[in-house]
């Protein structure tokens, strides 16, 4: 037991072949293997797992998305309600108390520490970088909303994000498998619209 143990620990945590990149070997390719029916019986089990590469013109990705939080719809301010109460009674049964006085004011925000990390929470729920997701926010003038209401804002600006703007024009999709690996040729398919 213990030399098997002793073995899977060897094999698991051998060490890693690390190779220099400049020491890469191009391997020719070769017509007649390409043609043998073994290959194509291998070929046939394999084709149709496709790889796809996406090409995303940045610059219109990042106007479509500042856009799109632009025409966002207003986030309502938080409000908070101070009830101030006059003790009548206190005996067995509870506290018997009337209110007095009520009064509804907004909450802002005074001190960054309390808001959370926007930037961190929007690249979790969108895939897009941080880089992107700053220029789009600033850009887009809206984070004085984010004072005024922060999970409402985030929970809008995901769902805006997300979903809320059409493809950018410029955004291409190549199906096929990839040219660095196979020398396979990838379709390409000129422009997607959501």
């Amino acid at each position: 037991m213990a030399a098997a143990t002793l073995g899977f620990i060897k094999r698991v945590a051998r060490p890693i072949n690390i190779r220099k990149s400049s020491e890469r070997i191009t391997a020719p390719l070769s017509e007649e293997r390409l043609a043998s029916p073994e290959f194509q019986q291998l070929w046939e089990r394999i084709r149709h797992r496709t790889e796809y590469r996406v090409a995303i013109d940045e610059t219109a990705l990042r106007h479509a998305l500042t856009k799109a939080l632009r025409d966002m719809a207003e986030i309502p301010k938080r409000k908070g309600t101070w009830v101030s109460h006059v003790v009548k009674r206190i005996d067995t049964s509870g506290v018997n108390a009337e209110a007095t006085r009520e009064r509804r004011v907004d909450i802002m925000y005074a001190d960054s520490e309390e808001l959370p990390d926007i930037l961190s929470v929007l690249a979790d729920h969108t895939q897009l970088t941080r880089d992107t997701l700053a220029h789009v926010l600033t850009g887009s003038g809206t984070l004085d909303q984010f004072l005024g209401n922060p999970q409402a804002y985030i929970d809008h600006a995901v769902r805006v994000l997300n979903m809320g703007c059409p493809g950018p024009s410029g955004l291409r999709i190549l199906i096929g498998s990839s040219p660095e690996r196979t020398g396979s040729r990838g379709r390409e398919i000129p422009e997607i619209h959501s």
